[in-house]
């Protein structure tokens, strides 16, 4: 649901009030057709905290969201698409499982 709330994020912070509405439409087709979503639980929670206080330790910082979204993704052993080269590496360099892969 983290993820979606960015997906939703990103369609309504588009300059063009027609693009948002096919955008907007586009999402509700998307996330309509998905057959299950993953939420934030007790495992991902302590993954979350874990990697969260060994970044910190490290000096490194990411957004929160982008954390949690991995923390999930790591719980429940799924791969994360991404195009964000600059924090899931960071994230994904803390997790023994390997949950990246970067969208050109």
């Amino acid at each position: 649901q983290i993820t979606s709330c960015e997906l939703w994020y990103g369609v309504y912070a588009l300059k063009s009030k027609q693009k948002q509405i096919v955008e907007a439409k586009n999402l509700n087709n998307f996330i309509s057709n998905l057959s299950e979503i993953k939420t934030l639980d007790s495992n991902s929670s302590k993954i979350y905290g874990e990697i969260c206080a060994e970044l910190d330790k490290s000096g490194m910082r990411v957004p929160q969201f982008d954390l949690l979204n991995a923390s999930i993704a790591i719980a429940n052993k799924v791969i994360l698409i991404t195009k964000d080269k600059k924090h899931f590496p960071r994230i994904n360099s803390f997790s023994e499982f390997d949950f990246l892969e970067l969208w050109e």
